[in-house]
């Protein structure tokens, strides 16, 4: 391996290590760890930039929109990234009249950065391209994989500086509990579905909806397993894959709630087509009782009209947002 890339991996492994332990300290409300971050990245900037920058809240927290400027740079440090938190820093930045000194104004993200759409910033009062504004982890490592070796070297002096002697035996502690919470949480959401499942019900058992349930059911069984296995990994893991299991703890709990609120989100639909289907059975006895006579008749008319009621919520349920995106292959 070169020493380019001895000194990539070992930035990298610094930083992901702490952007971790930042996010299972906010989990917790303590926000201390981020706040203290923005001294490392004044002088990761500096070299970034090719410039010097100074503290925008050096007298008051959390000052205004940005936390430090240099030249025509202002940059906010945070560790929420969402929407919403950009949106209001934009709209800060514009009332203060900020654009004036500084046009440029970079969001550096303590950890991964999300995806936007397109048109999530079109109506900000100030022009925001979050895919070259916004400096999360990957964005990051791409600008730091341009430096020289010279640059390079002194990111990775400034990060050991900082945050080399991480304490990986909190940080183990912590994403052992974050796991062991989502299993509780996995097992909790699978129980939930099953008992949908129990419903001893001949249309229900061949309802369209069944199928994802049952698959929803054992994905989050799978769910739970895959947490049991990252909790044993936890224990050996240094600094670099603590961070990755993390990270990975997180996406599993995020897929498996995601999964329980579309399931949630279609339990009327199941409960309806249950109700039809008993409607629909009674309904055909008296039928078959009267068969004869206008009433029924009529009755005949119900069914048929409840059979097309029912075919209605099985369509939807078969096309359902959720089956589709949660899934797929992969």
């Amino acid at each position: 391996m070169t020493r380019q890339l001895t000194l990539l991996k070992e930035f990298a492994d610094l930083t992901n290590a702490h952007y971790a332990r930042i996010a299972s300290l906010n989990k917790l409300n303590l926000t201390d760890e981020a706040v203290g971050t923005e001294a490392w990245v004044r002088e990761i900037a500096a070299v970034l930039w090719q410039r010097p920058f100074a503290r925008a809240d050096l007298f008051n927290v959390n000052s205004d929109s940005f936390d430090l400027s240099g030249g025509d740079i202002a940059i906010q440090v945070t560790s929420d990234c969402s929407s919403d938190k950009i949106k209001k820093t934009l709209a800060t930045y514009h009332a203060h009249g900020h654009t004036a000194r500084y046009p440029r104004l970079f969001i550096f993200q303590l950890g991964d950065s999300p995806l936007f759409q397109k048109n999530t910033f079109l109506d900000s009062p100030v022009p925001f391209d979050p895919a070259s504004q916004v400096v999360g982890k990957h964005q990051l490592h791409k600008r730091v994989n341009a430096l020289d070796l010279a640059e390079l070297q002194k990111l990775v002096d400034i990060s050991h500086a900082y945050f080399g002697s991480t304490d990986t035996a909190a940080l183990r502690r912590a994403i052992g509990a974050d796991a062991i919470g989502y299993k509780e949480k996995m097992l909790a959401m699978r129980d939930a579905t099953a008992h949908l499942l129990d419903v001893d019900d001949g249309a229900a058992q061949a309802s369209a909806v069944r199928a994802p349930m049952h698959r929803a059911a054992a994905l989050l069984l799978r769910a739970n397993r895959v947490l049991t296995t990252l909790t044993h990994k936890v224990h050996d893991a240094d600094g670099a894959e603590l961070a990755r299991l993390a990270t990975l703890t997180q996406r599993v709990q995020l897929t498996g709630m995601d999964m329980h609120a579309d399931l949630k989100a279609l339990l009327p639909g199941v409960r309806e087509q249950q109700r039809l289907a008993t409607l629909i059975a009674t309904l055909a006895q008296v039928s078959e009782a009267s068969e004869a006579s206008e009433a029924g008749a009529a009755m005949d008319a119900d069914i048929a009209q409840l059979e097309a009621d029912i075919a209605v919520l099985e369509k939807q349920a078969a096309s359902a947002a959720f089956a589709e995106r949660l899934f797929k292959p992969g």
